[in-house]
């Protein structure tokens, strides 16, 4: 399994995109030819890899997609705030999650682990 350090610049004024190093993708397709990603893909990308798993996804109150890891749940907004940091090797993953969405540490593991399938070679 290898992990990678994603090369934060910026595109267009905005700190949005990450670099997939030596040629390695992220999961499907993406924009200039698979070698970024931006945040929106990132959520789509961990919603299907969740979903994958076996987790239930569905739309919360607020028009949200949510991801179900049992006993609590990490929505859209959370993933966006979790952009890009989570991919950046050796991050803190449990650190992360209890800064955008405090008490939920049933997220930590299933979320570690999606966040390592990201990370292999496509």
């Amino acid at each position: 399994m290898g992990y990678y350090l994603p090369d934060i610049f910026q595109k267009n004024g905005k700190v949005n995109y990450f670099r997939i190093e030596h040629g390695r993708k992220l999961g499907a397709p993406s924009i200039e030819e698979g070698l970024y990603m931006n945040q929106q893909e990132f959520i789509d990308q961990v919603i299907r890899k969740a979903r994958d798993k076996g987790f239930k996804v569905e739309t919360n109150r607020s028009d949200q997609t949510q991801i179900d890891f049992g006993h609590k749940k990490l929505h859209s907004g959370h993933l966006a705030k979790l952009f890009p940091e989570i991919l950046l090797k050796d991050s803190n993953v449990a650190k992360l999650i209890d800064g955008v969405a405090p008490g939920r540490p049933c997220t930590h593991k299933p979320m570690r682990e999606i966040v390592e399938q990201l990370a292999e070679i496509a």
